[in-house]
Formats: structure tokens, C-alpha cells, sequence
């Protein structure tokens, strides 16, 4: 189960997320066991997956995760 928070008002954590590849633009993150190519412009400086190997918590812009249909405004 995907365990999503709201992080501040322009973004969401997803926790327990890893990152599997990298590019320079982007990062291919495992979440729920789904692979998910995210883009580096839509990840918060705060955010623990930001680079390939790194896991934990993927801080990403609101706006994506709607995108992406992670996300929903209440």
C-alpha cells in the first residue's frame, strides 16, 4: 500500500520509495512495486530519493503526483 502525506502546500511525501536508474533528467523510482520515471524538476531539496540507490522518502511536487494520479486535492 502506497503511504502518501502532504508535505507543505506545493508538494507530497511518498514514503518508502527507492530509486532503480538515473538520468540527467530524471530518476526511475520503485513505489508500491510500480516503477515510476520521475522528473528531477518535480523533486523537493529535502527529499531522501533523489539519485539512483537512495531510498526512503521521495518528496515530489503536488502537481506530479496529480499527473501521475497519485494525488488528489481534498
Amino acid at each position: 500500500m502506497i503511504d502518501f502525506r502532504e508535505y507543505d502546500e506545493e508538494y507530497i511525501c511518498v514514503e518508502d520509495a527507492s530509486c532503480e536508474k538515473e538520468t540527467g533528467a530524471a530518476i526511475l523510482v520503485e513505489i508500491d512495486g510500480e516503477s515510476v520515471w520521475v522528473p528531477k524538476s518535480q523533486i523537493h531539496e529535502d527529499s531522501e530519493v533523489y539519485e539512483e540507490d537512495t531510498s526512503g522518502n521521495l518528496i515530489v511536487s503536488k502537481w506530479w503526483g496529480k499527473e501521475k494520479g497519485l494525488w488528489e486535492d481534498d
